[in-house]
């Protein structure tokens, strides 16, 4: 979470999403599963995101700085507070606040609150 904290602080927003997705390929669809938590499978995920090699090297020698430790404490503490207590925890910010939703099987929902149509995990 370190690296993808530091993604966040150092590029744009899109970044962080490629990355993340990513990140769940490496954890989810190789057999072993990939450790992310390893440098060398986080430098796989940016280039596999086409992110910039530099911004993926400063970004594995500030994960350890004093920055992004704060910005992650602040970040799992705002997400306890909107309930968070498991993986996948999304908030959706809707016109009538926001929505604390969990669990995978509820893209189609998530999608509904955010406008737009779930066509499934294959489309």
């Amino acid at each position: 979470m370190r690296y993808i904290t530091a993604v966040d602080s150092y590029s744009q927003s899109k970044d962080t999403q490629a990355i993340v997705r990513e990140c769940f390929k490496l954890i989810y669809n190789s057999n072993p599963a990939k450790n992310i938590n390893d440098s060398k499978v986080f430098l796989e995920a940016g280039h596999a995101a086409n992110l910039d090699n530099d911004l993926l090297q400063q970004c594995v020698i500030n994960s350890t700085s004093d920055e992004i430790k704060m910005k992650l404490k602040r970040n799992t503490k705002e997400a306890l507070e909107y309930g968070a207590f498991g993986l996948p925890s999304i908030v959706v910010f809707t016109a009538t606040g926001p929505k604390f939703i969990f669990g995978s099987d509820k893209l189609e929902l998530i999608a509904h609150l955010i406008g737009e149509k779930y066509l499934g995990p294959c489309p």
